[in-house]
């Protein structure tokens, strides 16, 4: 007779055998662990950028506008456990952040950047002294100008004034300042700047005598257009932040009105003859050092120069010659892809070198 077919639901012999008692943790979950457990929480901040505040300042008929894009970073050691262990019971939540710019705003008589953010330093710093220790703001502005309107109802269109609260927003130059403030040390950073300051002379500037090898295209050039689109940050001294006025606050607003007009005296010369340019590193170094010499209550002015390019156009493809009556080639294109680089910091004598 035939073997006996074994039943369809009897189990294999193997699954007979008992099985090994499972791991309750799983390799990969070990792995995972052991990872975790040889890490930490690095540097860390939190809070609120892009906060677009305006205050209006009315006296009598006459009104100013002041528009800031504000940005507010805390640091604290008590911050540590949001991350670690998701408590977030001792967190100033980013709305707070936000709604602390406006009401700083409000009760700070304030003219300047640097004035608002030195402000936010101490109100965070002061509010939250067992949870921030390190409040960093930065502050763009924005910036408007008086419409030259009719003097009067009445009066001839020929006849013009600034109008007393009516504006044109102006640009692309925008102001900058940023506080790092300090809950044990006070204002430990308190700088101003400005942003895109854009500039175009079309003569005086030359650039030649550089290094050439196999990979020089570049001709020398002693006449060119020379254009930039300048972001300028200088540090006040301590000193001078600690100076106040009659708001309680340093003239900021004074020393950033006084920089830009030197900077772009420097660059352009007199309206009748210029300035000569040897290059644009050249330039650099002198509007710094104007700066330096002009503003005791500078520490040190960083400036990033690119250099926007105005190529002249070949027409010489299209049977023209590109010239004017001078000789000199009055058909350009201008283009910042690629552009040139040129970042320096002018510091004073005994300060000591760093890289950028």
């Amino acid at each position: 007779l035939p073997p006996t077919a074994p039943a369809r639901d009897a189990a294999p012999a193997s699954s007979l055998e008992p099985h090994p008692c499972p791991d309750p943790i799983p390799a990969r979950q070990r792995v995972e662990n052991r990872t975790m457990a040889a890490v930490q929480l690095g540097p860390n901040k939190h809070g609120k950028g892009r906060v677009r505040l305006a205050k209006v300042i009315r006296q009598g008929a006459k009104h100013s506008i002041m528009e800031y894009n504000v940005q507010v970073l805390l640091t604290g050691p008590s911050m540590e456990a949001v991350f670690e262990e998701g408590d977030s019971a001792r967190v100033v939540p980013t709305d707070t952040v936000k709604n602390t710019v406006y009401c700083v705003a409000k009760t700070t008589d304030y003219a300047s950047p640097e004035a608002l953010g030195l402000a936010l330093g101490r109100h965070f710093t002061t509010e939250y002294p067992t949870i921030v220790d390190l409040v960093e703001v930065d502050v763009l502005v924005e910036r408007w100008e008086r419409v030259e309107a009719r003097a009067t109802a009445s009066g001839p269109a020929s006849s013009t004034a600034p109008h007393n609260h009516a504006f044109r927003r102006s640009g692309p130059t925008r102001g900058y300042a940023r506080v790092v403030f300090d809950r044990r040390r006070g204002p430990v950073t308190v700088a101003g700047g400005l942003r895109s300051v854009d500039l175009l002379k079309t003569t005086q500037s030359a650039f030649r005598g550089f290094h050439k090898d196999r990979f020089t295209t570049l001709p020398d050039v002693d006449d060119r257009l020379l254009g930039t689109s300048m972001d300028v940050t200088w540090e006040y001294t301590d000193a001078f932040v600690r100076r106040g006025g009659p708001r309680g606050f340093a003239p900021f607003e004074d020393v950033a009105a006084a920089v830009e007009a030197s900077m772009v005296d420097e660059f352009v010369g007199p309206a009748d003859r210029g300035v000569w340019s040897e290059s644009v590193q050249a330039t650099c170094f002198s509007m710094g050092r104007r700066v330096l010499t002009e503003q005791p209550g500078i520490k040190d002015i960083d400036m990033y120069l690119p250099n926007i390019h105005n190529i002249p156009f070949p027409l010489d493809k299209y049977g023209m010659v590109n010239a004017d009556h001078t000789g000199n080639p009055d058909i350009f294109y201008p283009t910042d892809e690629p552009h040139g680089m040129i970042h320096a910091k002018v510091v004073r004598p005994g300060a000591a070198r760093s890289r950028l």
